[in-house]
């Protein structure tokens, strides 16, 4: 994504400032008045920032919902990660097929742990 500078627009800082010299009034002289006159700022302020944050995503990921989604991840916070090595039983493994097969021995293992705590019957494929 584009930095900060590149992405706000003139509006964009004209609502900011003006938000700003009212959230300081208010600040200075807490009334009802002040703070009225404060949330529609906010508000315009906060939805002209959507509307770039949309646009710029639209922009970016016109090819393909994929993309779409992975700028979304990158929005959240949430990146992709691979598992390069697991520490079981004081050995590192680095191979992906034995890391799969852990993971698949360890969540099978608590599947049928936690059928046998309720009682129900667990599953010949295991």
């Amino acid at each position: 994504m584009k930095n900060a500078n590149e992405v706000v627009s003139p509006r964009i800082v004209k609502l900011r400032n003006f938000r700003n010299k009212l959230k300081k009034k208010w600040l200075a002289e807490k009334t009802a008045l002040n703070y009225v006159n404060l949330v529609h700022p906010s508000r315009s302020l906060r939805s002209e920032v959507r509307k770039v944050k949309k646009s710029e995503i639209k922009s970016k990921t016109k090819k393909s919902s994929k993309d779409f989604w992975k700028e979304v991840g990158k929005l959240r916070g949430i990146q992709q990660k691979e598992i390069k090595s697991v520490k079981i039983n004081g050995e590192m493994i680095e191979d992906g097929k034995k890391i799969a097969n852990q993971f698949i021995e360890f969540f099978t293992e608590k599947k049928i742990a936690c059928l046998g705590t309720m009682n129900l019957p667990i599953p010949k494929s295991y």
